[in-house]
């Protein structure tokens, strides 16, 4: 369901690696009420997810990734640990007499070479549903088949003996291939008795795969992938994030790409690179209208240019509500949107970015900020809330070493139409973009965690 947009409260969530506790209450400002529920917060580099009540802090529940992994998940920074990126809940009702309510999430092992490019099973990611209550695992795969899709040899190299397996010969490129690669985000799209299908961001192999799987299976099948094969896909590099739905007889699929490609021919032509994002917008025809015409490309925001730099500086988490009059905004955290330096993925220093979609086109309305002295460092995730709220995730860097103190407030964003003459587009002088203060109303909270992620809304 669509929430509503204007004079919208924003519930931002912000943990970075802290030094010392903060024993600080949050407190409500006369007039505001937070609405009833529960946070589910996947905590990147505390190998947890966790949920807790964001006015006292509370945690009522978390699940660590050591008790699936303890091998694996429970080493130091740089060792052997896991990386959680994001989480969500799901209600099953494959049993419709008694749904099961599932949390949903994803974690890469990362071994001792942190990521090196040489290092083949680094990073190969694991995607879970538990049940919220017991934690008892509802299904899982970290592997996948590629063997089911027509031209399913242009993406992997399998093994002949197994096709969820790389090829013993391939190199760490293909292993990738045949591999889901720092999957980032997954959203289930349908599950009967026997099979879960869902949408799968593989961020470090650049594409969206969907698959479907069979509930005991560890190895899901591939029957969809978008990449670089798809026509106007172009430049596209690390998607992050999704929202998916259904209107009428079209699926609709929004994402956030952190980086664009710099060396392919149209890379150059469009001056990519790293931290050069974009957000964008595909429709199909719905399965349940046959489902059988190509994903095409609605729009792309900012505008492709291949005569002067039109992208955003690396953003994440994109969500959709709609304004007073009906019409789709566009709502992202703009990681980098206020970085002071003069290159793309670089520095801290973030932004809300808002766009409102008028004659099916994004046109962009601002970047919201924190009054000072409160600032974002490194904006992550948004998602709305049941009043017409919104979540948004500070993770206050991009990585380990974070040095900066942050926080979780809630904020009210302005109403406001588009200023004339401005694209946007992210510059190292922000002359592109329009900056407002978002009123602070509540904070902060959540102050231990280690490095979030993912924030939602839950019911208790």
């Amino acid at each position: 369901m669509l929430l509503p947009f204007a004079s919208m409260p924003l519930l931002l969530l912000a943990a970075c690696i802290r030094h010392g506790s903060d024993d600080s209450t949050p407190t409500a400002p006369s007039g505001w009420a937070a609405p009833e529920g529960l946070v589910l917060a996947s905590d990147l580099r505390g190998n947890e997810w966790f949920i807790a009540d964001p006015m006292t802090g509370e945690t009522v529940d978390a699940l660590r990734l050591d008790t699936l992994e303890a091998d694996v998940c429970a080493g130091e920074e740089n060792e052997q640990y896991c990386l959680l990126f994001q989480s969500r809940t799901h209600t099953s009702n494959v049993d419709s007499a008694s749904p099961v309510e599932e949390v949903l999430f994803t974690y890469s092992a990362l071994d001792v070479s942190d990521g090196d490019d040489d290092s083949r099973t680094d990073l190969i990611s694991r995607i879970y549903s538990v049940d919220r209550a017991t934690h008892e695992t509802r299904w899982h795969y970290d592997q996948i088949d590629f063997s089911q899709l027509a031209n399913g040899a242009d993406y992997c190299t399998w093994d002949p003996a197994d096709p969820c397996r790389p090829d013993p010969g391939v190199d760490t490129k293909g292993y990738w291939a045949c591999s889901v690669h720092m999957v980032h985000d997954m959203i289930v799209t349908h599950e009967d008795a026997n099979t879960v299908a869902m949408w799968v961001v593989d961020s470090r192999n650049s594409r969206m795969l969907h698959v479907s799987l069979d509930r005991e299976a560890t190895c899901a099948t591939v029957d969809t992938v978008l990449d670089l094969r798809v026509d106007d896909w172009d430049i596209y590099n690390s998607v992050n994030s999704l929202e998916i739905w259904t209107d009428g007889d079209t699926d609709t699929l929004l994402m956030s790409i952190k980086g664009s490609f710099a060396d392919a021919q149209t890379g150059e032509q469009q001056m990519g690179g790293g931290g050069r994002g974009k957000i964008v917008l595909w429709r199909r025809d719905a399965v349940s209208n046959g489902g059988a015409a190509p994903w095409t490309q609605a729009w792309e925001f900012p505008p492709e240019s291949t005569t002067e730099e039109s992208f955003l500086n690396d953003p994440h988490g994109v969500s959709r509500t709609t304004d007073a009059d009906g019409r789709m905004v566009v709502t992202f955290a703009h990681s980098l949107g206020h970085s002071p330096e003069s290159e793309y993925g670089k520095g801290t220093g973030g932004s809300i970015g808002v766009l409102r979609v008028q004659d099916d086109l994004p046109v962009y309305l601002y970047d919201a900020m924190l009054p000072r002295p409160d600032v974002l460092q490194f904006p992550r995730d948004v998602t709305p809330l049941p009043d017409g709220t919104f979540l948004l995730t500070d993770s206050g860097c991009l990585g380990d070493g974070c040095a900066y103190e942050t926080y979780d407030w809630v904020v009210s964003l302005p109403e406001a139409d588009p200023v004339e003459g401005k694209t946007g587009a992210w510059r190292a002088d922000h002359s592109e973009q329009v900056y407002v203060d978002a009123e602070v109303l509540h904070g902060p909270m959540f102050p231990n965690a280690n490095l979030l992620y993912s924030s939602e809304w839950v019911s208790r």
